[in-house]
């Protein structure tokens, strides 16, 4: 009898024992996944970051190409105006330096 109390108590010890490992195996998968699930969660979170990153930059050049665009646009307009208002001057020099005669002479 006290053989077989002494098998059971080692059996029962043994079942413990494995019962307690498979759980802190559990446990330690479980651990793991979560670590990976993080991981995972942060890295998501860091491309989305660039992502959005490279998009305001984008933006930027985006914003930074029209004002220069429109900065041009305003200088060829104002150099317009000047040549126009170059060729007004000229004409208008021109016009007082003539006499009536040239001038019925380019009108007739």
């Amino acid at each position: 009898m006290p053989e077989f109390l002494a098998g059971l108590v080692f059996h029962v010890y043994m079942a413990v024992w494995y019962a307690v490992n498979i759980q802190a195996v559990w446990y330690a998968v479980n651990i793991q996944a979560v670590w990976y699930a993080v991981n995972i969660q942060a890295v998501w979170y860091a491309v989305n970051i660039q992502a959005v990153w490279y998009a305001v930059n984008i933006q930027a050049v985006w914003y930074a190409v029209n004002i220069q665009a429109v900065w041009y646009a305003v200088n060829i307009q104002s150099v317009w105006y000047a040549v126009n208002i170059q060729a007004v001057l000229k004409s208008k020099r021109r016009l007082n330096s003539m006499r009536i005669s040239d001038l019925n002479e380019a009108f007739l």
